[in-house]
């Protein structure tokens, strides 16, 4: 009811990469709103959530996602769910940003 939320179907090419890393930067349009501190990701169908800190910056160490793999494609097909909270007194409109996603 306070925020946005969407998911990204991913394929990691790289087997041997288990941790998954996203950054988003700043939102504007309307007005801007920080994705730090305000929004967070999951591959877990939600279970376990992790922090977006700080706008543009890949943060910790990111999500282990070695035991994913949600169909038999090649690769590792993961599923991540990305959650907004939109702060009170946000104005009303159009947003955008960029975002990055790492596998190492």
């Amino acid at each position: 009811a306070d925020g946005w939320q969407w998911e990204f179907d991913i394929t990691i090419w790289n087997l041997a990469e288990t941790s998954l890393k996203m950054k988003f930067d700043q939102w504007s349009g309307a007005g801007t709103i920080a994705a730090g501190n305000n929004m967070q990701y999951s591959a877990d169908s939600g279970a376990n959530w992790h922090d977006i800190t700080a706008n543009g910056a890949y943060n910790g160490t990111g999500i282990n996602v070695g035991g994913i793999d949600i169909d038999s494609r090649a690769g590792r097909q993961v599923k991540v769910s990305v959650r907004m909270k939109v702060p009170v007194g946000s104005l009303a409109g159009y947003y955008n940003s960029s975002y990055g996603i790492l596998t190492e």
